[in-house]
């Protein structure tokens, strides 16, 4: 019904959120607390469904979409796969027997994987995400389903421990982003860094003997 539709039920746009300290880190500060939004598990039905008909058509329908090169995210491909396309390429370069040296150059990107900006979550409000998945890849059939569900917003957020972690009531209207289990992205002008600050001084003075 809701594929059909094109309608996301309500409570689908209901997120509870639980602020995960990390392992070591002061809670006085923002960043070393990982905040965790756990929504629907139909929506997260829904998600998975949507994810293994984009896979198939961009592994199988669309099999140039894919840079060679690209193994992550992507079935059938590890780690393992970008260490021999380095070695391979390494070798074309230089080969076993000439004595000429290399240089490996290795990017760590910081948080690349938990950093995405408010901005560009709230950049996709009102974009048609469907006209782009027609034109750019060649996909047909019910597509607003998609494009409604990568335009939700988190319209209501609840937090399981208020006392603890106060500042994560003023984080309104997040955005959604990963998988199943979604990191809610904290904009820095929505949260009251004095409420936390607060809040973990009540903390550590409950917690000395």
């Amino acid at each position: 019904m809701v594929w059909t539709s094109c309608l996301m039920p309500d409570n689908w746009c209901h997120s509870v959120a639980h602020a995960i300290p990390k392992r070591g880190k002061p809670t006085e500060r923002l960043g070393n607390l990982q905040p965790i939004s756990l929504t629907s598990s139909l929506c997260e039905l829904l998600e998975r469904i949507v994810l293994s008909r984009l896979n198939h058509h961009l592994e199988y329908v669309k099999p140039d979409f894919f840079d060679p090169s690209q193994t992550g995210f992507r079935n059938g491909l590890c780690t393992y796969d970008s260490i021999h396309l380095i070695k391979a390429a390494f070798n074309r370069r230089h080969g076993w027997l000439r004595q000429v040296a290399g240089l490996l150059a290795a990017v760590d990107l910081r948080k690349a994987f938990s950093t995405l900006f408010y901005s560009f979550f709230k950049s996709l409000v009102g974009k048609d995400v469907v006209v782009e998945l027609k034109n750019d890849l060649s996909i047909c059939g019910t597509l607003h389903s998609v494009d409604q569900y990568l335009n939700i917003k988190l319209t209501d957020i609840s937090v399981t421990d208020t006392d603890k972690y106060p500042h994560m009531l003023s984080v309104k209207n997040c955005f959604i982003r990963g998988s199943v289990v979604r990191y809610v992205q904290l904009p820095a002008d929505e949260v009251d860094t004095q409420l936390l600050q607060d809040a973990a001084r009540k903390e550590a003075s409950q917690s000395k003997p």
